[in-house]
C-alpha cells in the first residue's frame, strides 16, 4: 500500500477507498467494476457501501474484497476489526475495540513501506534527520517559483547560499531531488519520502529540532498568521484513545486538504498529547 500505512486508519471504509485508489493508479485495467465482479458482488451495491456510513459490507464480502485488493494477513484481520467498531451500537464494545485497535496500531509500523534501516541507510540519513532547514527546503521545493529559482530561499529562510547548496546536496544524495548542471539547479523534486514514523532510531531527534524551530519561529511570527493552542485537562484513559483516534483522522483531513491545496505558501504544525501522570 502507498501513502498511509495500514494501522494509521480508524475506518475500515476509508482504507479500503484508500487501497482502490493505489491500485488504481498502479493497474490501468483495475476498476471498481472489476473488483466488484472479482469478489461477487453488485457493483451498485458496492459501491453504495463506500459512500453511503449506513451501509456496511458483512464479514465474508469484507474479507473477499480485502483478499482482492491484496491486503496481507494481519492486515485483513485489522480491517474486520475496524469493521466490528464501525457497525457495534455497544458503547462498552466500541470502548474495548478502539482501545484494540490503538494496541495494535501502537505495536505495528506507520507506513506500509517501511524496512528495517541499516547502519549505512541510517547514516545516509542522519544529514537530513539533524538538519531542520532541510525539511523545510525539500517542502519549499514544492512551489514552482522556488524550485525554478531555489536561491529565493536564502532570504525567505535566512541563510546563506553555502548552507543552501550543502542542502540541496544532501536532498539530491538522498534521491529526494534531480540536481542540474549547477549546484542550485533543480530538475525534478521527487514525491516526498523522507518521512520516519517513530521506530526509526532518529526520528525522535529529528522531532525535538523541529520543535525547537518552530517555537522559535512562533515568536517571530504575528498573531494574524498563526494559531498557538496549549490545554491541560483531566480524563481517563478511555477518553485519551478516543483523543488519538481523533487526531489520527484530522491528521488524514489535512493530508488530504494538502494534495488538493495549489502549493503556494509554506505551514508547519506541531500537536502534542502527554501524560503527566
Amino acid at each position: 500500500m502507498n501513502g498511509k500505512g495500514v494501522y494509521t486508519f480508524r475506518d475500515y471504509k476509508e482504507l479500503l477507498k484508500e487501497q482502490i485508489r493505489w491500485l488504481k493508479e498502479k493497474r490501468p485495467h483495475f476498476t471498481l467494476r472489476w473488483l466488484a465482479d472479482a469478489v461477487d458482488i453488485q457493483y451498485t451495491y458496492l459501491s453504495k457501501v463506500l459512500n453511503d456510513d449506513s451501509t456496511h459490507l458483512n464479514e465474508d464480502q469484507l474479507h473477499r474484497v480485502a483478499v482482492a485488493l491484496e491486503f496481507l494477513v494481519d492486515e485483513v484481520d485489522f480491517l474486520q476489526l475496524l469493521r466490528s467498531y464501525s457497525v457495534t451500537r455497544d458503547s462498552q464494545r466500541r470502548d474495548y475495540l478502539i482501545r484494540k485497535i490503538e494496541e495494535i496500531s501502537s505495536k505495528r509500523v506507520v507506513r506500509a513501506d517501511y524496512q528495517k534501516w541499516t547502519e549505512d541507510e541510517i547514516t545516509g540519513q542522519m544529514s537530513y534527520l539533524i538538519d531542520p532547514v532541510a525539511l523545510l527546503v525539500l517542502v519549499a521545493l514544492e512551489i514552482e517559483a522556488l524550485r525554478v529559482n531555489p536561491m529565493a530561499l536564502c532570504s525567505h529562510l535566512g541563510i546563506t547560499h553555502a548552507k543552501l547548496q550543502a542542502v540541496l546536496a544532501t536532498l539530491s544524495r538522498a534521491g529526494s531531488i534531480i540536481l542540474g548542471r549547477s549546484a542550485f539547479e533543480v530538475v525534478e523534486v521527487k514525491e516526498q519520502t523522507l518521512h520516519f514514523g517513530r521506530e526509526h532510531p532518529l526520528m525522535r531527534i529529528h522531532q525535538s529540532l523541529i520543535k525547537t524551530q518552530l517555537q522559535s519561529r512562533l515568536s517571530q511570527t504575528a498573531e494574524e498568521d498563526k494559531e498557538s493552542f496549549v490545554a491541560t485537562f483531566v480524563m481517563d484513559s478511555v477518553g485519551k484513545q478516543r483523543v488519538k483516534s481523533l487526531f489520527q483522522s484530522f491528521l488524514a483531513e489535512v493530508q488530504a486538504i494538502y494534495k488538493e491545496s495549489s502549493h503556494q505558501q509554506i505551514y508547519q504544525m506541531s500537536f502534542d498529547l502527554v501524560k503527566w501522570f
